[in-house]
This record gives structure tokens, C-alpha cells and sequence, in this order.
């Protein structure tokens, strides 16, 4: 399923019908007012989020035929959505908050306005998030646990980083417009050599969150 906003002002649930002709399939709309930049799905499928100048968001019937307006939050710098109602989001101000939509007056900050986030990305199973911050430190946050598990600085400055939709790399562009690649076995750790291993090792846990439990013991 996805959502979007037409020209006409309207907030759309959809889906692709899975046999011929594999038209769009409208499952729930409302009124909408606004341009936004920013549209998605929580990962539980039960709310809509809408960035524009503030955060908007919708909640989705229980059969998923119907979506209202839930509520609205301050605006947000950047948005990485999880597996389920909860989200992390980049503040204005410079620190990240940790969001849950069914209590959206709790949010709780994980790191101090100091480290302005300047950019984010979620991984492909939706539970490690990687920021960039002003200090041009890379950290690397479970969105479960609100837990920042990894940090590394960085010898250059980034503007902007994204998983590979496989989950297993991280490329980051540079201000000087050059493209860095991580390969996410063996470079979180600093300590290891900057070359790739020669042979492929064995086949890493499915997802970055099964990689992240075998590399620090959970």
C-alpha cells in the first residue's frame, strides 16, 4: 500500500491490484489542504504522515476503508518511519526525537541540539536508522529502542547519506560532490582496514537490524 495527495486536494490510500490489468486501487481518501513535500505510510499500515510546514497525520480505519485526520505536530527537518507507529524525527532546533502517533505529546529526544542532524535514512527493515550531524559524526540509531549503537566521525564533510535497498551498503555525497560507499559488514567499525575482505564470507543475516545483533552480541 502507499498514500499521496492529488492536484485535486485529496490524501489517497492505494494499492496495485495483483492480477491483470494491475490498475491502482483507491482503498481510502479524504480532503486535504496544503502542498506537501513528504507523504508515507508508518510501518504498521495505520497512519498516514504528511510533512509540510507542520507534521500532519491520519489515522486509517481498522478495515482500511476510511482515513481521518488525527492530529498535528510542529514541523520536522527530516522523518524516518518504523516498523510501527513510531518514527524518528530530525527537530528544527537540531536534536532527534522519537515519536510514537498513538501518544504523539511524548516524544522523547535522543541526542542534544549541539548535534544538529543534517541528515537521515532508514534502513530496508525499517529499524536502524543512520543520521549525519554538524559535527560530521555518523550515527547509527535502533528505532525500537530509541538506542544510538554505533558513531563514527567522518574525515570529510557529507550531505547527505542513504541505504541501499538491500540493506547492506550506505552511500553518502560529499559537499565536493564525490560519492562514498559503506559496505556495512565490515566499515561500522573503525578499527577494521579501509579494503573489502577478498573473499565473500558467509551469508549475513537477513536485514541491517539481524547484522547489528550479531555484530554487538544481542
Amino acid at each position: 500500500r502507499f498514500a499521496f495527495v492529488t492536484r485535486g486536494g485529496h490524501l489517497r490510500v492505494c494499492q496495485w491490484q495483483e492480477e491483470e490489468p494491475y490498475e491502482m486501487e483507491v482503498l481510502a481518501t479524504c480532503d486535504y489542504e496544503g502542498i506537501p513535500n513528504y507523504v508515507r505510510l508508518t510501518g504498521n499500515g495505520r497512519y498516514v504522515v504528511v510533512l509540510e510546514d507542520k507534521l500532519r497525520y491520519f489515522e486509517i480505519s481498522e478495515t482500511g476503508d476510511s482515513i481521518k485526520p488525527a492530529g498535528e505536530l510542529p514541523h520536522y527537518a527530516g522523518l524516518a518511519l518504523g516498523t510501527g507507529s513510531r518514527f524518528l524525527a530530525a527537530h528544527p532546533d537540531g536534536y532527534l526525537e522519537s515519536i510514537d502517533l498513538r501518544k504523539p505529546k511524548k516524544s522523547v529526544p535522543l541526542s542534544e541540539p549541539v548535534q544538529r542532524v543534517t541528515s537521515m535514512t532508514i534502513s530496508d527493515d525499517s529499524r536502524v536508522v543512520a543520521t549525519l550531524d554538524a559535527r560530521d559524526t555518523m550515527r547509527f540509531w535502533l528505532v525500537d529502542s530509541d538506542q544510538c549503537v554505533l558513531e563514527r566521525p567522518l574525515p570529510e564533510k557529507l550531505k547527505r547519506v542513504r541505504f541501499s535497498g538491500n540493506g547492506r551498503y550506505l552511500a553518502g555525497l560529499s559537499e565536493n560532490g564525490s560519492l562514498q560507499v559503506w559496505e556495512l559488514e565490515w566499515q561500522l567499525d573503525p578499527s577494521k582496514p579501509v579494503a573489502p575482505p577478498a573473499v565473500e564470507q558467509e551469508e549475513a543475516p537477513k536485514g541491517l537490524w539481524g547484522r547489528f545483533k550479531e555484530k554487538l552480541g544481542f
